[in-house]
Order: structure tokens, then sequence, then C-alpha cells
């Protein structure tokens, strides 16, 4: 898996389009453990996460940010 980020237009592109992206990479190292890293096109701000699928609409979330901010969290899915 490849991606290329054109640096020219991200350094040339103003700071609140900078802020509107993100850039996400996130693996499954089992059938219930995501791990990832996210980061906003100029790099300012950037966390890693884990995600912990315990059923399939139940998941536990972590992850921490770039000012070692901490975040825990549950998810749960459903339609209506």
């Amino acid at each position: 898996l490849g991606f290329d980020i054109d640096s020219v237009k991200v350094n040339n592109s103003s700071q609140e389009e900078r802020n509107k992206y993100n850039i996400l990479v996130s693996k499954y190292l089992t059938k219930h453990i995501l791990v990832g890293y996210t980061t906003s096109l100029d790099q300012q701000y950037h966390s890693v996460f884990s995600l912990y699928n315990i059923g399939p609409k139940l998941n536990l979330d972590f992850s921490i940010n770039e000012k070692q901010e901490k975040w825990y969290g549950v998810m749960y899915r459903t339609t209506f």
C-alpha cells in the first residue's frame, strides 16, 4: 500500500483548508483489535488510537494525542 502527498499543495493551502482534512492509517492486529494513527495535513495535530470490538455493535476506544491527552470511549452502533 502506498500513497503520495503533494507537499507543494499542502504548503500553499490555507490553514482552514489544512484543518479540514486528516490522514488516517489503521490495521486490524487481530479480529477484534484495531490500531491506528491519524494526523492533520500540516502534522500539527496527531494521535494514536486503538479500538477493541466487544461485539458486533459495541467497541471500546482509546486515543492519545500530541499533547499526551488521553481519551477513553465506548461506541455503540445502531440504525434507525
